[in-house]
């Protein structure tokens, strides 16, 4: 399976064969039948109870008061950080119960109660990770939305986002980070929950458009921050190295391999590196 993204994309501008183009879901829309409102604690358990949730094991969820950012633990323990994306539609009249995970790795929940939400992953405590980076020696940090682009204190830009699964653990009052085999960083908070931050993107929605233009497929953002993309009934995954290379080649986006690995060059010159997954 290595290497099978860059032979799809050279087969595709050679011979110009048509590939299997996947179908994105129809965006959320509200009309005459529903409300709009700020998301509120309520509306992520209502949602998310709808499938995860029973009378003898609820899911709780508990808004931080100064974050925003909701924590949310299923009935078989496992939690996660969440954001809303936009706001929380409720429709007068039931409607079709459905979960799904959007192109870009947030998780769309529709319950038959009427409540339709979108949510994606965040920081469990931004404030306390960036506190830790900085005094680590990281710097000149970059805000994108769900995303930080900041240099290592060997120099390295990097590009991370959080996990959207969490992990409880003993609390010591402290925020404390390491880095991994793959080069992600894993954030254990002044609460003991523990978060890591994995490689991201520079510019998703560039990576996305040169796959649909070059190949004719559709690239999909997973929670864990993989992406995948179907060819023939078969999924193939990758994963982003977090590192970016500075080429100083403009306006001349695509793939290319460099002994042996596969690479992404966007439009304002950064390259990064995408890794085939087993």
């Amino acid at each position: 399976m290595k290497q099978i993204f860059f032979s799809i994309l050279l087969i595709s501008m050679l011979t110009g064969l048509p590939v299997w183009v996947t179908q994105a879901a129809d965006s959320p829309h509200c009309g005459i039948n529903c409300e709009v409102n700020f998301t509120t604690a309520k509306d992520v358990e209502d949602a998310v109870s709808a499938f995860f949730g029973g009378d003898s094991a609820p899911v709780i969820v508990v808004k931080n008061s100064e974050t925003g950012v909701f924590r949310v633990t299923l009935a078989n323990g496992k939690m996660f950080s969440l954001a809303p994306v936009g706001l929380t539609l409720r429709y007068r009249n039931r409607v079709e119960q459905q979960m799904m995970e959007t192109e870009e790795g947030h998780v769309r929940f529709r319950s038959q109660s009427g409540v339709e939400i979108q949510l994606r992953s965040e920081f469990h405590n931004q404030v306390q990770a960036m506190g830790e980076l900085l005094r680590l020696g990281w710097e000149n940090v970059g805000w994108f939305g769900d995303r930080i682009e900041i240099d290592s204190p060997a120099g390295e830009r990097m590009c991370f986002a959080p996990d959207m699964e969490i992990i409880a653990g003993a609390a010591d009052g402290a925020t404390s980070i390491t880095t991994d085999a793959d080069g992600n960083l894993q954030i254990r908070y002044q609460d003991g929950i523990q978060q890591r931050l994995h490689a991201c993107a520079h510019d998703m929605v560039q990576l996305r458009d040169q796959v649909r233009s070059t190949l004719r497929l559709q690239l999909q953002t997973h929670t864990d921050g993989t992406i995948s993309v179907q060819q023939d009934g078969l999924q193939h995954r990758y994963r982003l190295r977090a590192t970016l290379r500075w080429s100083g080649i403009l306006d001349q986006p695509g793939f290319f391999t460099e002994e042996s690995r596969l690479r992404f060059r966007y439009r304002d010159g950064w390259e990064q590196e995408i890794v085939s997954m087993p």
